[in-house]
């Protein structure tokens, strides 16, 4: 058994694809709303995480660029997250990502190649080792109906998604 969890997407970046050449520049979206209230002070509360952005760019032949057009409509036009892999941190080996395109993006040609540059939304990677603690995690019980006053406990730690102990 594998001591590695895929973290299953629906979309996954084309093989036939290059990876995108990336600005580790980057920097984390402001994830704040504030709210005046009147004759008060202004209220800031996330509205969501702050995901790191990236610049990437493409260079695409046009070939290369129909298809990462018509990937980028299998996407809902870029809406939906996909798997990626990408050296992030900057000179680390491939890992694969969750990311999603944020913002438009922009397409010109020069010579005979497209140049193809966007934004992304680094999400999170999609592979952790088994034994890792996912965040938030907590065994939990829950009330029997048929048995007043019996509790259910599912605590996932046999592999499966949850187990009942009686």
């Amino acid at each position: 058994m594998s001591n590695v969890l895929d973290i299953p997407l629906e979309h996954e970046w084309p093989e036939d694809l290059p990876l995108p050449f990336v600005d580790f520049a980057g920097e984390d979206r402001n994830a704040s709303i504030a709210s005046p209230i009147e004759a008060s002070r202004i209220l800031r509360r996330g509205r969501s995480p702050a995901f790191p952005n990236l610049k990437v760019n493409w260079v695409l032949t046009e070939d290369q660029y129909d298809a990462f057009i018509t990937f980028f409509r299998s996407l809902g036009n870029g809406v939906s997250s996909f798997a990626i892999d990408l050296r992030f941190p900057k000179n680390s080996e491939l890992i694969r990502w969750a990311v999603r395109l944020v913002g438009e993006i922009e397409a010109e040609m020069e010579g005979d190649f497209w140049l193809v540059s966007g934004v992304m939304d680094l999400l999170t990677e999609t592979r952790m080792t088994v034994d890792a603690v996912l965040e938030g995690w907590t065994e939990f019980h829950v009330q029997d109906p048929e048995e007043s006053g019996e509790f259910l406990s599912f605590t996932g730690n046999d592999g499966s998604p949850y187990s009942v102990e009686e």
